[in-house]
């Protein structure tokens, strides 16, 4: 029986491969916040017309992470 919340052995079989096809598909990028190696499109990146690749140095989770701390610490500065 399954733990809520927990992906089955196929699951995580199933996203592994849909990473490798990804991988050969677009290249890799590692991510400047956390160093994972994640597969080069916008479903991990977001898009900077900046950069030469069209993708921002890290990866979305850690650009939430980075903006969910800024909002903390600015709201607990107006206080």
């Amino acid at each position: 029986m399954a733990i809520p919340g927990e992906e089955s052995e196929s699951e995580m079989m199933d996203k592994a491969e849909e990473l490798w096809i990804d991988e050969l598909l677009f290249g890799t990028r590692r991510c400047a916040g956390c160093g994972r190696r994640l597969p080069a499109n916008t479903e991990h990146f977001h898009r900077d017309k900046h950069e030469p690749d069209g993708l921002k140095r890290e990866c979305r989770r850690c650009c939430s992470a980075r903006r969910a701390d800024r909002y903390r610490r600015r709201k607990a500065a107006r206080r």
